[in-house]
């Protein structure tokens, strides 16, 4: 640890930083100096009036709190990292984690700094979804309906073809226009009434297929966790 003190205003400060294997961590803390004190620079490490070293014994504990909680946050942040690049031994960190939780404090504090990065730190877009189709795969008419101007040709494009591609419905959808209320309206109004309800609950294979679509949409763009597709993909890359 390296740190400098000084006392002003009969306040002992300590400003300094802790070199730790993820990198290093600044602190600073303060504590009242009882009783009478020279005020400027002191010298940590040499001898000092009783006041004073029972101020820094207050500090010191202060700072090695503070000093413990950011190394856990530096290591959370690193074993998620690397657990997002398939690193196995991070998973497996995480994995452990979670299960010691339920007995031991430590393991509970680890894992709420986990939620707290993750939250914090999302993927972000990715091209999930992507690698599964490609031009040779979309015929040229589906590829064609599904990027025409044409709202109706759009919709009808969804109800006619997309059922009967042979490239998976979820995937042909998702590398579509983008699947928000205008063009979801696009394919109920090429529905028959008594067909759209299911379709908008998600209980038909049409509403599921969108639904799923939109999720691959929402993860590439970064609106939406990995996990919303994939529970046990979300969980391995520590969400």
């Amino acid at each position: 640890m390296n740190a400098k003190a000084y006392i002003e205003n009969g306040v002992l400060c300590v400003v300094g930083t802790h070199d730790t294997g993820h990198g290093e961590i600044p602190f600073s803390c303060m504590a009242p100096v009882e009783g009478e004190c020279q005020e400027g620079p002191i010298d940590v490490g040499s001898e000092l009036p009783e006041n004073i070293t029972k101020a820094l014994d207050q500090i010191h504990d202060t700072a090695m709190a503070k000093v413990s909680e950011e190394k856990m946050k530096l290591a959370v942040r690193d074993v998620v990292l690397r657990a997002r690049v398939g690193d196995q031994n991070a998973i497996a960190t995480i994995v452990e984690c979670r299960k010691a939780a339920p007995h031991s404090r430590q393991a509970q504090r680890m894992v709420k700094l986990l939620g707290l990065f993750i939250k914090n730190n999302p993927v972000g877009k990715t091209t999930i979804g992507n690698e599964a189709v490609t031009q040779r795969q979309l015929t040229t008419s589906i590829q064609k309906a599904l990027t025409a101007p044409s709202a109706m040709h759009y919709g009808v494009a969804v109800v006619a073809l997309v059922p009967s591609s042979r490239t998976n419905p979820v995937i042909l959808l998702a590398n579509g226009p983008e699947l928000d209320e205008e063009h979801f309206n696009m394919i109920l109004a090429a529905l028959p009434e008594d067909q759209r309800a299911t379709v908008v609950d998600g209980t038909c294979k049409l509403g599921y297929t969108i639904a799923q679509a939109r999720r691959i949409q929402a993860v590439r763009n970064g609106s939406a966790p990995v996990s919303s597709i994939s529970q046990m993909a979300g969980y391995e890359l520590g969400e």
